[in-house]
């Protein structure tokens, strides 16, 4: 049996309920961290009063916190034209701060951010409104749900017991995100299609581009059985490994234009400008990937892998996205061989892709 002190902290709590439960425990520095807020989870402060009220207005009806522009940029289009208004955020710290001065009606949180990542956000938020419930106020649970690349087993559990109602995996179909937002925020008073306002930051990025004209993407373009594997991430990781692909490669293996277009809700011009992010950000890519290479950061090659996943992915960018899902699987093993081959057929592909790209813009 475990005996503890009053006033017990929770922290403490956990670990002696994990013991009794599983009969183990966290270690010592995992429940009294002192390293960086990304990389631990620390009990926030006792909740002021102007945070207690039950009354915070509403600042948008979904915060998106996601790190990834283009992701970003996906997600608030595809919200606004569900009818909902949004605001985003690129860190999870950001996104407790906000949570804190006011209410929303959802919270997508994406798992892995700079500063503080989205599994130790929500577990700040959840000990935080327990203060609050402590304190005796009133304040709505905030609804969380993940957004993730991940397609393993068990991610649905790890991000239910950081605290998160449910989770959406990338890419993300409008039919998927109008079911899980009409589910917790019930069906917009308005819906307004024509609302295209892009996210401040975002905007800076592609008014370099904004006077470009429109290239011919056809959307309800069909895309051959013969590619219907690589639509499926779990299908695809279940599969041989990648090979590089052949020269006189479909331009339909390269971008899968109708699963784009419907993401954007055909609007060509809003495909153009998310397609010429991606092209206007491959060489840097490319270079942060060699130079994680002669450094031998195998670290570094995961965290690039696994944003090219999720920003491939919802641009359709298929050959990029499952070449990206591969060299991120292939990180986790120990063999430097593997995750160098892997790495090399991403640059092909990037390279492939990057050249299609020149001929659309």
């Amino acid at each position: 049996d475990i005996a503890m002190t009053k006033p017990a902290r929770q922290s403490r709590l956990f670990d002696s309920i994990v013991t009794l439960l599983h009969g183990e425990t966290t270690s010592p520095a995992a429940s009294s961290p002192t390293i960086a807020p990304h990389d631990s989870f620390e009990e926030s402060p006792a909740p002021t009063e102007s945070q207690m009220r039950s009354d915070s207005p509403h600042a948008a009806d979904i915060l998106i916190a996601e790190d990834n522009r283009v992701n970003q940029l996906v997600v608030q289009q595809m919200l606004e034209t569900l009818g909902y208004t949004t605001e985003v955020v690129d860190d999870g710290l950001t996104a407790l701060q906000r949570i804190q001065s006011a209410q929303y009606g959802l919270v997508l949180m994406d798992g892995h951010m700079p500063n503080m990542d989205g599994m130790i956000a929500t577990k700040h938020i959840r000990q935080w409104e327990s203060e609050i419930a402590k304190s005796g106020h009133v304040r709505a649970r905030q609804p969380i749900v993940a957004l993730t690349a991940n397609v393993v087993a068990g991610i649905r559990q790890e991000c239910l017991d950081a605290g998160m109602d449910e989770y959406l995996c990338k890419p993300i179909t409008l039919e998927r995100l109008r079911e899980v937002t009409e589910r917790y925020l019930g069906k917009p008073k308005k819906v307004n299609r024509a609302n295209k306002q892009i996210d401040a930051n975002a905007a800076a990025v592609i008014s370099t581009t904004a006077d470009a004209p429109a290239s011919p993407l056809v959307a309800n373009a069909q895309i051959p059985k013969s590619v219907a594997a690589l639509q499926n991430p779990i299908a695809q990781t279940a599969t041989k490994s990648l090979a590089p692909l052949p020269v006189s490669t479909p331009d339909s293996i390269l971008l899968d234009q109708a699963s784009l277009a419907e993401r954007c809700s055909g609007d060509v011009d809003f495909q153009n400008q998310l397609l010429k992010i991606m092209r206007d950000s491959m060489p840097d890519r490319l270079a942060e990937l060699q130079q994680a290479q002669e450094l031998d950061d195998v670290a570094q090659i995961r965290a690039i892998a696994h944003q090219l996943k999720g920003a491939a992915g919802d641009t359709a960018l298929l050959a990029i996205r499952d070449a990206a899902s591969e060299l991120e699987m292939r990180t986790d093993s120990n063999n430097r061989g593997e995750t160098f081959d892997a790495l090399r057929i991403l640059e092909s592909r990037i390279e492939q892709t990057l050249s299609h790209l020149e001929q659309l813009f």
